[in-house]
């Protein structure tokens, strides 16, 4: 993505507020509850007219992985081994056994895409994978097709009928990798936002969660599968709303909204 799009919405503020901090809801005029009052949320594929808009091109990222420690933190592979990571990992597979069938998920389980309705600083840094055990590396694989995109587009109305929320997000992924010939695996899922809007006394915060990795194939042809949930909250002083969104990909490249 060379670049994020950001929209203020200066139609919506309201003048009259002179410290929103210390705003009440008990204060507030019927107005006030009208524009701070959602009407409805929208969630929408908008693919082809952003493939129109970037011409159908997405750069592969050469993605640096990290590995995640038994207690939950997470390391830089490469710092831990010392030196290139792949050539340490190329150098682990002489130690350990590649279970083809056991499908695990080496990259990120869950991060922040939108905090308080901006992106997070390393969001591009966050991805996640379905690749076979004791596997350190998407790298290791071989036969990767080209990274695909979807996006998707979450708007909010107001009782007035004007957006005070909007994410369009972008789920690259990449998949159709093999080890030595054998089964078809995810080297990467990562969720990016495209362009984001939030009206003033309104929070969005937006999250992306791998909910399994699993192996929906044969112990003889192994296929990837992931389960990823896009969770988000628009919050005012009135209310909070949560709800998600839930995206299957697999091995094959196949793509499919829950």
């Amino acid at each position: 993505m060379k670049f994020l799009t950001i929209m203020v919405l200066a139609s919506l503020t309201l003048p009259f507020i002179a410290n929103a901090q210390s705003l009440d809801s008990r204060d507030l005029t019927a107005d006030m509850v009208n524009q701070l009052t959602t009407l409805n949320v929208e969630v929408q594929d908008v693919t082809e007219k952003y493939e129109q808009k970037n011409h159908g091109k997405f750069n592969f990222e050469n993605v640096q992985f990290q590995k995640e420690q038994a207690a939950g933190d997470v390391i830089n592979f490469g710092d831990q081994l010392g030196g290139d990571p792949l050539d340490q990992a190329i150098g682990k597979l002489n130690k350990v056994e590649i279970i083809v069938d056991k499908i695990i998920n080496i990259g990120t389980k869950i991060w922040n895409v939108l905090e308080k309705g901006k992106p997070v600083a390393n969001y591009k840094q966050q991805k996640a994978t379905a690749v076979p055990q004791n596997i350190t590396a998407w790298q290791q694989l071989e036969g990767w097709s080209n990274p695909k995109a979807k996006f998707y587009e979450i708007s909010y109305k107001n009782l007035y009928g004007v957006t005070v929320a909007k994410l369009v997000y972008k789920i690259i992924y990449l998949s159709g990798g093999s080890y030595k010939g054998q089964g078809k695996y995810i080297g990467y899922v990562s969720v990016e936002p495209q362009e984001f809007t939030t009206a003033y006394l309104y929070t969005f915060n937006v999250q992306a969660q791998v909910e399994s990795v699993y192996n929906k194939g044969t112990s003889e042809n192994p296929l990837a599968g992931m389960i990823i949930n896009i969770n988000w909250t628009v919050s005012t002083i009135l209310k909070k709303e949560t709800q998600s969104y839930s995206y299957h990909i697999d091995g094959l490249g196949n793509f499919s909204a829950l």
